[in-house]
């Protein structure tokens, strides 16, 4: 085989050797994008979640005023007002039954009972909207670590691929 025939062979074998790597190196990186747009949202979502969990967190830097602007918002429910009401009622026919309607004792007792009503109204109202509460700062937290985990797992991709452009 002459010098020229060679070289021809040669070229011919080795010539296009790049082409091969150019068209795994586009499958990969389509895989790569795919993998990337399944582990945005999570990232997105990990991301709204700490803003949302920083103003969270900045509604209760101060536990007074935080506790203040809940309880400003308690309402008593159905229930509470019934059973006041129903204290009520029984505290004027014990006093009409027994001669003391109107006497200070039993005006004492019937503040003292609707009192005692409201006050376990507001606890529960306020344990129940504290769960709540709780619940939430939960979640986003939970969201945050979705969200650094598919960023980290984006971190992964992006590296993978930079060592495979070298």
């Amino acid at each position: 085989m002459s010098m020229g025939g060679l070289a021809g062979f040669l070229g011919g074998l080795f010539g296009n050797s790049g082409s091969p790597y150019d068209k795994a190196m586009d499958q990969y990186r389509d895989w790569n994008d795919r993998a990337v747009g399944e582990q945005n949202p999570w990232r997105d979502n990990g991301i709204e979640a700490m803003n949302r969990y920083k103003a969270w967190m900045n509604n209760m830097q101060n536990p007074v005023d935080f506790m203040n602007k809940l309880v400003s918002q308690y309402r008593p429910s159905a229930q509470t007002d019934f059973l006041q009401q129903q204290a009520q009622n029984a505290g004027i026919n014990a006093g009409s039954a027994t001669g003391m309607s109107g006497s200070s004792p039993m005006i004492q007792q019937m503040q003292t009972n609707a009192g005692n009503i409201a006050q376990q109204g507001l606890s529960s109202w306020l344990q129940n909207i504290l769960g709540l509460n709780s619940q939430y700062g939960g979640s986003l937290d939970n969201l945050m670590n979705r969200g650094q985990h598919a960023s980290d797992t984006l971190s992964g991709l992006y590296d993978n691929m930079g060592q495979r452009m070298v």
